[in-house]
């Protein structure tokens, strides 16, 4: 289950940038420590040189999804295609890359799959590179979470209102609905 505990309504399209994102974490760690995060978790678009910097340097676990048209290094420490790393992996089998590879600069561990529609997922983590799949998967309440909140439960993207504020109270009280229900239903 996930719920939301932090957040930033953007005034603008699309998701958020590095800035933001560092701002949010250092948020978190500042009102609960480091100790309490047990890893990161991201999707393709959530990756870039100073977000991985930040994580790295702050020492945050982190599980992100990445494109699978990114190069890697083999292991020669010859630049390849990340998805030729995983070439035969079948409809859920994991593979884990022993050691870790070079990755937009950084040197991270490889782990990946195919999903049922047998789509290559693969993911860069700074740690646990074994268990990298597993704990990606979690990211899937944060999906279930905003379906919750939009369209499958509270339609929160039907709201005619434009103050940021006021949006922002919205989403207090809808945080509030949801554990309020997801209590319930236990």
């Amino acid at each position: 289950m996930a719920l939301p505990l932090y957040w930033k309504l953007l005034n603008k399209a699309g998701n958020s940038d590095t800035k933001e994102r560092i701002e949010i974490v250092t948020r978190f760690i500042e009102q609960f420590g480091k100790a309490n995060i047990s890893g990161i978790l991201a999707d393709r678009e959530f990756i870039g040189d100073e977000w991985l910097r930040f994580l790295i340097k702050e020492r945050l676990p982190f599980y992100i999804r990445i494109k699978n048209n990114i190069i890697t290094t083999n292991a020669r420490g010859l630049e390849v295609d990340i998805d030729a790393l995983f070439y035969g992996v079948s409809i859920h089998e994991v593979r884990v890359i022993k050691g870790r590879r070079k990755v937009l600069g950084r040197e991270l561990y490889l782990a990946g799959t195919r999903n049922k529609n047998g789509e290559l997922l693969i993911v860069a983590s700074n740690c646990d590179p074994e268990n990298a799949i597993e704990t990606y998967a979690k990211r899937w309440s944060i999906e279930t979470l905003f379906g919750c909140l939009k369209i499958k439960g509270f339609n929160f993207e039907d709201t005619h209102l434009k103050d940021m504020n006021r949006i922002s109270n919205i989403m207090v009280l809808l945080t509030i609905g949801f554990c309020w229900c997801y209590k319930l239903s236990e």
